[in-house]
């Protein structure tokens, strides 16, 4: 679907994107990401989670079939110079999945700030005006939660219910709407998931 419009003539389009389901991780095959400590997907032999650290890859695991590696996600969300596209990432290991080239930093005043995940001299291309929220980082499992009697990502959750207080969606993303989502799924998971704001310019 991704592909597809990409292909079309996108005049001064918006595009919104939204996954939420399976997200994972495998170890680094270009050497171009950073070394960092992650919790590994499987279990060691007497049933604990083993902490490794090794560079890393991470992936929307959409289905048994169809998984999207991070340096994919990144080359899929070039949608071109007149379009401005939000992509809400809703799954484990999300943090910096769509390879863009700033971090937003709350404790640095609203400042975007380079992110630190790739190798120098390996940085991606700069796509034109592409911002995600991920709802958690890179390190980070995301967890479910209800909403409407529906299970749901606490991501999607804690947007839809900013969404609905506002009358409907929203962008001013890089300011109060990012920190209002960011403190409600810290409050829905006890701190254990911190969403992230990346963006392209």
């Amino acid at each position: 679907a991704i592909q597809s419009f990409c292909h079309r003539d996108n005049s001064e389009a918006f595009v919104l994107v939204h996954y939420s389901g399976h997200g994972t991780f495998k170890i680094d095959d270009d050497s171009d990401e950073k070394s960092e400590p992650a919790k590994k997907s499987g279990f060691g032999g007497w049933g604990f989670r083993r902490r490794l650290n090794f560079p890393k890859d991470e992936i929307l695991a959409v289905h048994e079939e169809c998984c999207i590696v991070d340096d994919e996600l990144h080359e899929l969300l070039d949608f071109g110079p007149n379009v401005s596209a939000l992509v809400i990432l809703d799954c484990c290991h999300s943090g910096t999945m769509a390879d863009l080239k700033y971090k937003y930093s709350a404790s640095g005043g609203g400042i975007p700030r380079p992110v630190l995940s790739r190798k120098a001299g390996s940085e991606k291309k700069t796509h034109h005006r592409v911002v995600s929220i991920s709802g958690c980082t890179d390190k980070q499992e995301a967890k479910m939660s209800q909403l409407d009697g529906e299970t749901v990502g606490n991501l999607t959750k804690a947007l839809l219910l900013e969404w609905r207080k506002a009358g409907g969606l929203q962008l001013p993303i890089l300011t109060e709407l990012f920190k209002r989502v960011q403190t409600q799924v810290q409050e829905f998971t006890s701190g254990n998931q911190n969403p992230q704001l990346c963006a392209s310019f």
